[in-house]
């Protein structure tokens, strides 16, 4: 019976910070009522932010949706960047599209060395992926567009 108490206060001693009680530490793993609500705000900002436009029907029903599911939000933008739209927008040129993807993810043109890499991805990779690659180099791009109580953990980016 002691060896049980005695390797049970550890434990019990971990759940808890001081000065909070262990339902405040937990978290639910269920989303807030108004996740889908927030789930196409933040799809919203991403297409005016990069397509110049509000979200339409398509979008919330494929974007938002893949968010609302749990889709790592770094992919779902990538999908978003990697459009055909977002292509034309650039000027339908790999060069005018990795040009714009520096511009719009990292706020700078990138130097001759990215811009060279990124056009040999191009020819073995789709533009989603180059947009991915973009994206985990520059993760504030995905994060600072996010609303006010809008959460993702930030394990969907590579360290």
């Amino acid at each position: 019976m002691r060896r049980f108490i005695l390797l049970a206060l550890p434990a019990l001693f971990l759940l808890a910070l001081p000065g909070e009680s262990i339902s405040q530490r937990w978290r639910p793993p269920t989303a807030p009522s108004s996740f889908r609500d927030l789930a196409d705000e933040v799809v919203n900002s991403w297409y005016m932010r990069f397509l110049g436009r509000g979200i339409d029907p398509t979008g919330k029903r494929s974007w938002a949706m893949q968010l609302r599911r749990g889709a790592d939000p770094t992919t779902v933008l990538a999908g978003i960047l990697g459009s055909d739209e977002y292509y034309e927008l650039s000027g339908g040129t790999p060069r005018n599209f990795v040009d714009r993807l520096y511009m719009d993810v990292a706020r700078r043109r990138p130097n001759p060395r990215e811009m060279d890499a990124a056009l040999r991805r191009l020819r073995f990779a789709n533009r989603q992926d180059v947009a991915f690659e973009v994206l985990t180099r520059f993760p504030d791009a995905v994060f600072s567009t996010l609303p006010r109580g809008y959460e993702f953990q930030r394990p969907f980016l590579p360290r």
